[in-house]
């Protein structure tokens, strides 16, 4: 795991959603639950924040909570690389590999 990037394949519920699943091992790449950072992919800057809500799809006795953040528009099987931007303190910078893309180079 690359501590200062994060990746991840976008999943069929992250796309339906709007958003992009953080695991709580990650949590501290990003800055702090209900923070606000600018998130830039390409020409696009977004105001952003760690979100969450309850789960319990371990089951009832085992209740906790799914981070992700807000982003429209990502296609299942897109791979995402979010990465902190070295030049700006609180920015960071997104890259999205859509699936068809990361196929035509793996032939």
């Amino acid at each position: 795991m690359d501590a200062d990037s994060y990746t991840r394949v976008v999943s069929k519920e992250e796309e339906k959603e709007g958003f992009l699943f953080v695991p709580k091992n990650r949590l501290a790449f990003f800055p702090l639950a209900g923070q606000t950072f600018d998130l830039v992919n390409g020409m696009v800057i977004r105001k952003v924040a760690m979100e969450s809500y309850p789960c319990e799809c371990r089951g009832p006795e085992e209740p906790h909570r799914h981070y992700f953040i807000r982003w429209e528009g990502l296609k299942e099987g897109d791979q995402i690389t979010v990465r902190r931007d070295q030049k700006k303190a609180g920015r960071y910078l997104m890259q999205v590999r859509s699936k068809t893309a990361r196929k035509e180079l793996c032939g």
